[in-house]
């Protein structure tokens, strides 16, 4: 839940008024630098309200060993025509069946608050269709799964101008533009199907995952604490590191090249685990 990074242009734009659909894996995956001989993929999952140009610059911090597929939820960008899912369960199956051609060599998984969250479970199914999981999942601005959500209210049911002074209180922008009529509304109903995603998620308690997992998150963070962080350890049978980073729960746009440096040395073990 953080900057709105879409423009949507023209004065005709109309709300997506169908779900998203299964689609194809150019409809699922922008790849900001095509790597095809790369030796690890990291999947990326956004945050609410977000979409996959939050990692288009990630390849240029990264070894050429890596290729970064930015995953992009209906809705938004070029699935603009989509609209959003507002429940994990009603895709998270779509994610294993669309995404298994990235899955054909070693993988790790990233995702940022709401993505957090899609990454931990699209990790779960693959495991339970008894497909290639993950070699490693990063979750950050978020907490474990098992804990109570950082609201006691649900940011999906506010009214148009209570949610957009809670975002921008926040630090939310909602884009570059000067959005107005459809368009906010367009921006607002991508905000609200991402917000009731996490609003609607249960828990189920299953086995660790067989991964390392990497926690981040913002020293200054009012929502996701250290302790919040560490609950993420219980889901992993392997290495559990915590790391922080100055910043509030945005903390990836300031902390960028710190969080993509520590990312860094956790995917070149991947490689040279896989290949010795």
């Amino acid at each position: 839940m953080l900057n709105h990074q879409e423009t949507t242009q023209g004065s005709e734009a109309q709300v997506p008024p169908y779900p998203g659909t299964a689609g194809s894996l150019h409809d699922w995956i922008v790849c900001p630098t095509p790597r095809p001989k790369a030796r690890v993929r990291l999947l990326c999952f956004h945050y609410a309200g977000g979409n996959a140009s939050l990692f288009q610059n990630w390849p240029d911090y990264l070894s050429p060993d890596i290729e970064v597929c930015a995953v992009q939820l209906p809705g938004r960008g070029n699935r603009s025509h989509e609209a959003p899912y507002t429940q994990l369960s009603a895709f998270k199956g779509t994610l294993t069946e669309v995404l298994g051609p990235c899955l054909t060599r070693p993988f790790a998984l990233f995702g940022y608050s709401m993505g957090a969250l899609v990454a931990f479970e699209f990790a779960r199914e693959l495991r339970r269709q008894h497909l290639p999981t993950p070699h490693h999942v990063f979750v950050a601005a978020r907490r474990a799964p098992q804990a109570p959500p950082p609201l006691n209210h649900k940011l999906s049911a506010m009214s148009d101008a209570d949610l957009i002074a809670f975002l921008r209180k926040h630090g939310a922008t909602l884009g570059s533009i000067k959005a107005k009529g459809v368009i906010m509304r367009w921006i607002l109903r991508t905000m609200r199907a991402d917000c009731k995603i996490a609003e609607t998620f249960v828990y189920t308690e299953e086995e660790p995952l067989d991964c390392p997992i990497s926690a981040f998150g913002g020293l200054e963070d009012p929502y996701v604490n250290e302790g919040h962080l560490a609950g993420w350890q219980l889901h992993t049978r392997r290495n559990f590191s915590l790391c922080l980073f100055e910043g509030s729960h945005s903390f990836l746009h300031s902390a960028e090249t710190s969080v993509l440096r520590v990312m860094a040395q956790d995917l070149r073990s991947i490689w040279k685990t896989v290949h010795a």
